[in-house]
Order: C-alpha cells, then structure tokens, then sequence
C-alpha cells in the first residue's frame, strides 16, 4: 500500500487525507518536513514516530503545498454547502467533483463517513447508533447499508471481525 501511495503521488496534482489516514502519507514519506494534522488521539504518537513531520494540534485541517491533511470531518458537506463554498451551482459543482475525483460529492462523503466508522467502530465502544450519528448518517440503517454496498459486510460484523 506504501509503495502504492509513493507511486500514485508522484502522479497527482494533490494529495489528501482525512484523519488518521496522514499515518499512510507519512510511512510514504509524503509529509517529511511538512505540516501536517492527524485525529487528535493520535497527535502524540504521531509527532514520535514521525519527527520529520510538524504535527498541527489545532486545526481541522492544514494544506502544505499540495498535500492536505484533516484531522477529522466535522463540517457541514451537504451539496447546497459546498457550492455555496465554491460560488458555484449545485451542477457546476457537482460536474467539476466528479471530474477531478472520479465519484460524485455524494459517494465521496459516504466513503468518508464509511471510514471514519470503521475507525470509531475498531477504536471506540460506542454504540452502532452513536458511531452512525458521528459520522453523519442519518440512521444506523443508512450507515448499515452504505457498509454492505462498500465492504460487503455490517457495521456489526465489521467490529467482531477487525476490533483486537
């Protein structure tokens, strides 16, 4: 996966990650001597085990050059939000996401509230209901069906299988 990220970011205009996904681009070797933000749990190992690396405590996010990290999703991203943040339309926004991502504004915030679950569900002992209210679905039956559709597994499943 390591050389994979190597690989594939010698290649992007820019790069991301949200949460402790920033572990993955630093093991590349992607944010020495940048700055960077990771989930807050994290801040302290992270600075350790990476020291080439400034760890930003504060910020929800923090963009060095071309590579942006996050230490979490807490915004509001519906599609009227970000438009609006874009001083686009709904469709011109809409159109211009896809075009440069590859997924719609909407598989791209169920991916993300898919990955920020599957962290709170192996990391925490929250409920199913509270971890689906985290991160942004609407029920845990929403959240329940976005984990079949992307892992082919349940939230529940999910945790037994992964959790150590």
């Amino acid at each position: 996966m390591i050389s994979w990220v190597r690989k594939r970011a010698s290649q992007a205009r820019r790069i991301a990650s949200v949460c402790t996904g920033a572990i993955l681009l630093a093991e590349a070797g992607l944010l020495d001597r940048r700055r960077a933000a990771t989930h807050w749990q994290y801040i302290a190992r992270f600075a350790q085990r990476f020291s080439a690396v400034q760890v930003e405590p504060d910020p929800i996010f923090v963009r060095d050059g071309t590579i942006w990290t996050s230490a979490g999703v807490a915004d509001d991203l519906s599609l009227t939000v970000l438009a609006d943040k874009t001083s686009m339309s709904e469709r011109s926004f809409s159109r211009h996401y896809a075009e440069a991502t590859g997924h719609t504004p909407a598989r791209a915030i169920e991916l993300l509230g898919v990955e920020a679950a599957r962290n709170l569900l192996l990391e925490s002992r929250l409920p199913v209901k509270r971890v689906a209210e985290r991160c942004g679905f609407g029920s845990e039956e929403t959240m329940r069906r976005s984990f079949l559709r992307l892992l082919a597994v349940t939230p529940q499943d999910y945790r037994s299988r992964f959790k150590s």
